[in-house]
């Protein structure tokens, strides 16, 4: 049987009905203002693979090959593109040491996204994402974003992960949201951007955390970020690859993978994800 009272309170198959006794029971803490929320359960909600059987259809209309359709692995979740003009190429060997597939970016205006995700994503006590990567620097005074998981909902926070080349390395976490709102970076360590890497960011709403990881190594811990206890229960929301809002400020990379867990993984699962991923980087 799930254990529900070891700090874990949501890792259970099935959502729960928030009250002050649950809160109080689980986590040590009354916050009436949730009390008739349902906590999502602690999942792997998504996980998209490029050589995964059946995960990807393309488009050879534009004289090579493009991405129509990329479908997770678990539920059969699709990101698809806004058009052909702005889908990424697919790339079928890439120079990854294993010469996996990779989509990529073109840093200009590709990007694929969905809105399938907005149930599962809504009254949420953390975030998280690990994506196989590999990174081209922005150029000067622009953001290039990567991932991004956006509210509906004005001030809500989600998550989203970008880099920066506006004085210094930044990460963006906080004030992912509607598209009114301003979002927030975190500033942290330098990596390379020539690597094909292990990314894995998470957000925790309920004590106000967020760290990034690169390789398995922790170049990013805020704390003090705003709490928002369980996310947004409006179903409007999107996750996109390669931009936020629609296009905005298009990220360039190459990408083998993206997971999307329904909580603030572990330190332990950053390690197991890191090893994943540095598995399939191998021959």
């Amino acid at each position: 049987m799930p254990n529900i009272r070891d700090g874990r309170g949501n890792d259970t198959l099935f959502s729960q009905t928030v009250t002050d006794a649950f809160n109080n029971a689980v986590f040590g803490y009354s916050s009436s203002g949730n009390a008739g929320q349902v906590v999502q359960s602690k999942v792997l909600l998504a996980q998209w693979e490029a050589d995964a059987p059946g995960a990807i259809e393309v488009d050879t209309s534009l004289g090579f090959s493009v991405v129509t359709a990329w479908r997770d692995i678990l539920n059969g979740i699709v990101l698809t593109p806004p058009s052909l003009a702005q889908a990424p190429r697919w790339i079928t060997s890439s120079d990854m040491t294993s010469t996996r597939p990779v989509l990529s970016f073109d840093g200009i205006d590709d990007w694929i996204g969905t809105t399938a995700l907005s149930t599962f994503l809504n009254n949420l006590q953390g975030v998280s994402m690990s994506l196989a990567l590999k990174v081209t620097a922005p150029a000067l005074n622009t953001i290039g974003r990567v991932a991004w998981i956006e509210s509906g909902t004005v001030g809500v926070p989600r998550l989203g992960y970008a880099r920066s080349n506006i004085g210094g390395n930044e990460f963006y976490t906080d004030g992912v949201t509607f598209d009114t709102d301003p979002v927030s970076p975190i500033t942290g360590a330098a990596y390379p951007d020539s690597d094909w890497a292990a990314h894995i960011v998470r957000r925790d709403f309920l004590n106000g955390n967020a760290d990034v990881e690169y390789n398995g190594t922790e170049i990013i811990s805020a704390t003090g970020i705003p709490t928002e206890n369980f996310g947004d229960s409006s179903p409007s929301l999107k996750f996109q690859l390669g931009a936020q809002d629609d296009g905005q400020n298009p990220g360039q990379f190459t990408v083998y993978g993206v997971k999307i867990y329904t909580y603030y993984m572990s330190s332990d699962e950053v390690t197991s994800d890191t090893s994943y991923y540095g598995g399939k980087f191998v021959a």
